[in-house]
């Protein structure tokens, strides 16, 4: 749910006191009824008290259909943030029935009034409509591109996030990544970048350039770009150093990439760029196991069937060949049909 984002109104008690002449505290119900006629005359000051105070219960008792039928009021009488609050109720469900298309045209009335909130509210509707129609991711990106205008928080950020992905052009969607790139903050984009320049994807295929642009996503952070790098340098595509391979999987292990778990443990379990050690070969093949890695599982199998560093456990192996199966490890559900086959004696003559 998205929150509604309030404009703190302070109304009304001094004039009611001054038009009761009675120095007692209103009653909900004087409150209610001074701004009522006030909002039936025109103050859309009074409107928005009202709805404000029928959404969160300050003064007035909570009532959401009350709080619609004067944020309405007040919409009407062209308080933009009155328009962006009445199309969250409605995209909501709150104080009556979900309607979109109700939400959607007051969030653009919203933002047609200069509100930034509306033209968020608007971007992230039609963002969420994106997902089933495409079509609307450009819409979104317009929306997100007023709001930034209006120097609504985060959405100039998120504007150019989407336009990376509305853009359908490879060539100018390759562009969007490179800048993005450039800065300090979308290191993810460098990643993007150099997946496109590795598969020559809208440009001629270029390793070096995927590398350069892996580079710069693995030393950020990025799990799959040091992925990538490693399987690049055990591929001969990079110049193969086993101590750096198995540097770079484990960088990207520690980001929580579970190919690289899987790849480091065989490293480890084999001495193959460091010394052997089968008892951190099967942590790690343990730790990309967890993380639902199907090579992982099959992998932590393979040593307890084997004994690598550890007493062969038969019931052990299975285990984790039935996970790697569920994880659809062809190899792991090929072990599994070989250990229920029933075997087959020699006869006597």
């Amino acid at each position: 749910m998205r929150i509604i984002m309030i404009a703190v109104l302070s109304l009304i008690a001094g004039f009611l006191f001054a038009e009761a002449g009675n120095e007692a505290p209103p009653s909900p119900a004087q409150i209610a009824a001074f701004n009522e006629k006030k909002c039936t005359g025109g103050d859309r000051e009074a409107c928005m008290y009202l709805a404000e105070n029928y959404y969160y219960g300050r003064e007035l008792a909570k009532n959401h259909p009350k709080a619609r039928i004067f944020y309405r009021h007040a919409c009407a009488k062209g308080n933009a943030d009155a328009c962006s609050n009445l199309g969250a109720m409605l995209e909501n469900g709150e104080g009556g029935g979900r309607d979109w298309n109700g939400a959607e045209t007051n969030y653009k009335k919203s933002c047609d009034g200069g509100s930034g909130l509306g033209c968020n509210n608007l971007a992230v509707l039609y963002e969420r409509r994106a997902l089933k129609e495409p079509k609307f991711l450009g819409k979104a990106l317009d929306a997100y591109n007023s709001a930034c205008a209006m120097q609504y928080e985060g959405t100039c950020a998120r504007a150019e996030k989407l336009a990376q992905y509305a853009e359908t052009d490879p060539k100018k969607k390759l562009e969007n990544h490179q800048i993005a790139c450039s800065g300090k903050d979308d290191l993810e984009a460098c990643h993007k970048a150099g997946t496109m320049h590795y598969l020559g994807d809208g440009v001629p295929r270029s390793v070096a350039k995927g590398a350069e642009y892996f580079k710069k996503a693995c030393d950020g952070g990025v799990a799959a770009a040091c992925y990538n790098i490693a399987i690049m340098m055990e591929q001969g595509e990079l110049p193969r150093d086993a101590k750096q391979i198995l540097a770079t999987y484990d960088k990207a292990c520690d980001k929580g990439d579970a190919r690289a778990c899987s790849n480091a443990g065989f490293m480890y379990i084999n001495g193959d760029g460091a010394p052997l050690d089968q008892e951190l070969g099967r942590a790690l093949f343990e730790k990309s196991c967890t993380m639902k890695h199907n090579e992982g599982c099959y992998n932590l199998g393979n040593v307890y069937e084997t004994g690598a560093g550890v007493e062969k456990d038969t019931a052990k192996a299975l285990e984790y060949y039935t996970l790697a199966c569920t994880y659809e490890h062809k190899k792991a559900c090929d072990a599994l049909k070989a250990a229920k086959a029933p075997k087959k004696g020699g006869k006597k003559k």
